[in-house]
């Protein structure tokens, strides 16, 4: 029986008994370079959003709502510099001279309207004293300086409030009290309005209110 060899002029190499006849690819390592740049800016990420977070809630901590500014302004007050700053009135509730001082004729007395007028502007800034002073001499003796009572009487006429500003409409002459009529428009705080007559007659030939209603 005859047995193969490899031809003539070649040798044949055969790995030790048990080996393969090849040797086995090496493990490749991992390289971990890329995985730790990409943590770091991960990391870097999620830092910069917290502290952007963080910011926020420090300026809206910081700044109060719109309502509680708005609440705040309110309490502050009126520095406008006016007295009184009554809300708006429906347009259709306005007289059509409102605000216009009265340069009419209709009364007798002088200086009717010149008196009325004074009296209701200290009436409006809350001066009673003073507005008693411009009655006659029933008018302060029925009032007897009781201030309080002066103004319980003309929020009575004024409906149930004390006016924040007011026009005269019209004058004329009553002979039953021998007196001038100043018919008035009262503005109340609502911007509502209400009217109101205010009696100037004469005393030692000066005109002095006698009354209101």
């Amino acid at each position: 029986m005859s047995h193969p060899y490899p031809p003539a002029g070649t040798t044949q190499q055969l790995p030790p008994h048990g080996q393969p006849p090849y040797p086995p690819p090496a493990p490749q390592r991992n390289n971990l370079v890329p995985w730790l740049i990409g943590g770091l800016v991960l990391l870097a990420a999620v830092a910069s959003v917290l502290a952007f977070v963080l910011l926020r809630a420090d300026d809206t901590a910081d700044s109060p709502p719109a309502q509680e500014s708005a609440q705040v302004e309110d309490q502050l007050g009126d520095v406008d510099g006016d007295a009184v700053v009554p809300p708006e009135a429906d347009e259709e509730q306005v007289p059509d001279d409102h605000g216009t001082p009265y340069a009419g004729d209709g009364g007798l007395i002088i200086g009717s309207v010149d008196r009325g007028a004074a009296f209701l502007d200290d009436v409006v800034l809350g001066d009673f004293p003073t507005a008693i002073g411009h009655g006659g001499s029933d008018f302060q003796s029925y009032y007897a300086g009781d201030a309080d009572l002066l103004s319980a009487e003309i929020a009575e006429a004024a409906g149930g409030t004390l006016p924040v500003n007011y026009t005269i409409d019209a004058v004329s002459f009553d002979p039953g009290t021998a007196s001038d009529v100043l018919d008035v428009t009262l503005e109340l705080p609502d911007g509502s309005y209400d009217g109101m007559v205010v009696l100037v007659g004469q005393e030692g030939g000066t005109a002095v209110v006698i009354g209101f209603q």
